[in-house]
């Protein structure tokens, strides 16, 4: 509460070294504390102390922490990666440990073996792991040009948090690269409900109305998606353009050239604007 960091830690490893039935708890909170305080080094020399005495069944969940330690704080990748084997030595089937070895091989461009371990984690079960898991299998198999394999991760994904946007717009991306545009179209439905400024509204709607018209020729779904984008953003200059295409073909002049006018109070440009006078 003073604000007296390193002394709060001094007295944690006072306590961390007298009182064994207590060690995990104090180590744990004199740790904290010590990284708090710019003060990595000291934290990691604290964990190798408990792990000299700490008993089997506690060895895999400080050599995480260890791993953690090293790999955040301190900054030495290769030690935390050794310290996260070492956790699976103990402990093969520890999901956290695969999950943190799947990321680090994931950053060094080891995507096959990546791969094996974050399908461990996920073959887990461990609820507290899966999300990740399977995103981070999805961008692996991405890497590999296993887009099947990328989307089916990524959509288990969104069954454990549907609110996750950057994963929604990552399978947008493979949606259209596989070109499964009913799915893409799904898809961004539930974007829409995570989106609440009005001009992103209008270019998603505008976005989803072009994969309906160009992709799957259903010009009535095409149709309410334009007015939807138009709706969140009347100064979609885009939406209204193809409003006014729809009403054209329609032969409804009336509506082609109120549309018409919003176009012309939209536009800066003359040249353009000349264009516009003569339609």
């Amino acid at each position: 509460h003073l604000g007296r960091t390193g002394e709060a830690a001094d007295v944690l490893l006072e306590l961390f070294r007298v009182a064994p039935a207590r060690r995990r708890k104090l180590g744990r909170m004199a740790r904290k504390l010590l990284v708090q305080a710019r003060l990595p080094a000291d934290a990691l020399r604290v964990l190798e102390e408990e792990l000299e005495v700490a008993p089997a069944t506690e060895q895999a969940e400080l050599q995480l922490e260890r791993g953690d330690l090293l790999q955040a704080a301190l900054g030495r990748p290769e030690d935390a990666l050794a310290s996260y084997r070492k956790v699976l030595e103990l402990s093969p089937g520890y999901p956290p440990a695969h999950l943190r070895v799947a990321r680090m091989l994931y950053e060094s461009g080891e995507m096959e073996r990546g791969l094996l371990h974050a399908e461990s984690a996920i073959r887990s079960g461990d609820e507290a792991v899966l999300l990740e898991a399977f995103k981070l299998a999805g961008a692996l198999c991405d890497e590999l040009d296993r887009t099947d394999d990328a989307i089916e991760h990524l959509e288990s994904a969104i069954r454990q948090d549907p609110t996750d946007v950057d994963t929604l717009r990552e399978l947008a991306h493979l949606y259209t690269a596989g070109g499964h545009w009913e799915r893409l179209a799904e898809n961004m439905g539930r974007e829409l409900t995570l989106t609440v400024e009005p001009v992103a509204r209008g270019r998603l709607w505008y976005r989803r109305a072009l994969v309906y018209r160009d992709m799957l020729d259903r010009g009535g779904e095409a149709l309410r998606c334009f007015r939807e984008a138009v709706n969140a953003d009347p100064q979609n200059a885009e939406a209204v353009a193809a409003l006014r295409d729809f009403a054209l073909e329609r032969g409804d002049w009336e509506t082609s050239l109120t549309l018409l006018n919003r176009q012309l109070d939209m536009e800066d440009d003359p040249l353009r604007r000349g264009q516009l006078q003569v339609k």
